[in-house]
């Protein structure tokens, strides 16, 4: 995905069981890297940046405030392990093609 620098995006992440039900994790952490190699983590219940919108559903809203290519991933601790990737290329206005 390429997205014009400036531009705030949603992170979003799912959790179910193996049958399909959508569970709480016992930990919820968002990770994302810049283009620069910077890591923020963001653990929900400590950072309010990620945020449990309902069962099994979380997110996290990022302004993408540097070009080049960030990295997020979603992990999940306790009864679902999990841990899910994205990726997202930022561009300058002028770079980005409809």
């Amino acid at each position: 995905m390429r997205v014009k620098i400036g531009q705030q995006l949603r992170f979003e992440a799912t959790f179910k069981t193996a049958a399909g039900d959508l569970i709480d994790p016992d930990t919820v952490k968002f990770a994302i890297k810049d283009p620069d190699n910077n890591e923020s983590i963001f653990v929900d219940g400590i950072n309010v940046e990620l945020v449990r919108e309902s069962l099994g559903v979380y997110y996290c809203l990022r302004v993408m405030n540097k070009v080049g290519r960030w990295v997020s991933r979603f992990i999940s601790v306790g009864v679902i392990v999990t841990a899910s990737d994205d990726e997202v290329t930022i561009v300058t206005g002028t770079e980005l093609s409809i």
